[in-house]
């Protein structure tokens, strides 16, 4: 029971990385677009508003990327370690470029964001992000099929005595594992857009 009790808090804890990966490619793009706006703001005060709201993006990208290091399978921690520099150049670069579209105006923001080096350090954050994506939600599946597949080898050696092949009502109230079969199956039904269970 305790093991699969780890199997079940390890699914939930795996659950979280597919959805911080989202906000952290929503939180990338949100802050081009802020950027994009101290390029071709008409005065101070509107650089002032992009750069509030590009500050607030890069901290909100910060403490998802550091989140995320929590929840990546340890298989993973290294791919992730790699994107710390792309992560770091991308939040240092446009935090300097919220201070240089107050300070200096549009056309410095523009020369300084608006270039190959600022592009290539957003692409390289952005391509990291997108196999990581892709390696969080393998990482729920394969936990799932784990969980539901365990549940399933315990369940079957433990109907010797029920009626026409299936696990009586008392059987399955009291297996063991039922709770961590119930909670794989509803991540499953959820995620694949079966709605409520």
């Amino acid at each position: 029971m305790d093991a699969q009790a780890g199997r079940v808090q390890a699914l939930t804890r795996a659950e979280d990385g597919p959805q911080i990966v989202e906000r952290l490619r929503a939180g990338v793009y949100a802050a081009v677009m802020e950027s994009c706006g101290l390029y071709f703001a008409r005065d101070k005060a509107q650089a002032s508003a992009f750069a509030v709201n590009l500050r607030g993006h890069l901290t909100q990208v910060a403490s998802d990327w550091r989140k995320l290091h929590d929840v990546l399978p340890v298989s993973e921690q290294t791919r992730s370690s790699a994107l710390d520099g792309a992560m770091t150049s991308f939040v240092t670069l446009r935090t300097e470029l919220a201070r240089v579209g107050v300070e200096e105006g549009t056309q410095a923001a523009d020369k300084f964001g608006n270039n190959d080096s600022n592009r290539l350090a957003r692409e390289a954050f952005s391509h990291g992000l997108d196999e990581l994506a892709t390696v969080t939600t393998k990482a729920v599946d394969d936990l799932e099929a784990e969980t539901i597949a365990v549940v399933s080898l315990d369940t079957d050696g433990r109907d010797h005595g029920s009626r026409g092949g299936h696990a009586s009502s008392d059987t399955m109230a009291n297996a063991p594992f039922g709770f961590g079969a119930t909670t794989a199956l509803g991540h499953r039904a959820w995620r694949n857009g079966g709605g409520s269970l």
